[in-house]
């Protein structure tokens, strides 16, 4: 055979897969256009239905602090440099073991707010507590 005896037999049946596959395009076509086209209307009820209506959402809350929910404001711990009575260690010591035995919940700054009422130096009071809390779990 020669070289334009098998490029004719390929061209010849390129042609017919090219026929064929036209008449299935021409056929899906044709189903296509069988099935009856919706009015409008009713195409859009149903694409309404699809759809769910949008929740409503509350409004943002506004970027203002809420002061009202807050508890009121403690006022600062005073900053005492030094400390104004005899062995303040001993005193901060005490002072946490009556305010426990008291109230078992009292926080932690409520007792130093104490010691450094009584002239207790703020850091010595801060110190002092935490050295008998962590003795106190032991």
């Amino acid at each position: 055979m020669s070289k334009n005896t098998k490029s004719a037999k390929s061209a010849k049946s390129a042609k017919s897969a090219t026929k064929s596959s036209k008449s299935t395009k021409s056929a899906k076509a044709q189903a296509v256009k069988k099935t009856p086209a919706k009015p409008v209307e009713a195409a859009a009820a149903e694409a309404t239905k699809a759809v769910k209506a949008p929740e409503k959402v509350a409004p943002a809350a506004s970027t203002a602090p809420v002061t009202a929910s807050k508890p009121a404001a403690r006022p600062p711990i005073p900053e005492l440099k030094e400390s104004s009575i005899e062995s303040p260690t001993k005193t901060v010591w005490a002072i946490a073991d009556e305010m426990v035995k008291a109230n078992p919940a009292v926080r932690r700054c409520d007792v130093i707010r104490e010691c450094v009422n009584r002239g207790i130096a703020l850091n010595t009071a801060k110190t002092q507590y935490q050295r008998w809390y962590s003795s106190d779990k032991a």
